[in-house]
């Protein structure tokens, strides 16, 4: 089985979760989740952005290092949250060197 890593990129409201919830065979990841509570109430926090962002790599790295497929539904229009994505497609690329 071949592990992806699949980026969906656009400005908010653009449709980028519902176009990722399209990929059943991969795992769904997006920063927003970072804000959602165990009872799936959404509790966003201006000032922990950049911790959701840490979140969504961390749990991104450690599905692909399951060999899980990924998509990843994010706006991607700052330049520190292209920064902090970086790590994640070096893991990718690591992993799909080692398969």
């Amino acid at each position: 089985m071949t592990t992806t890593l699949t980026l969906i990129r656009g400005l908010p409201g653009s449709g980028k979760s519902t176009l990722a919830k399209t990929f059943t065979d991969a795992t769904h990841l997006e920063a927003d989740m970072y804000f959602v509570d165990k009872h799936g109430d959404y509790h966003y926090d201006a000032t922990k952005v950049r911790l959701a962002h840490n979140w969504c790599q961390e749990e991104t790295q450690g599905a692909l290092l399951r060999g899980e497929s990924v998509v990843i539904s994010n706006t991607f229009i700052r330049c520190w949250g292209n920064a902090v994505l970086r790590p994640t497609c070096e893991t990718a690329t690591d992993r799909a060197r080692s398969d």
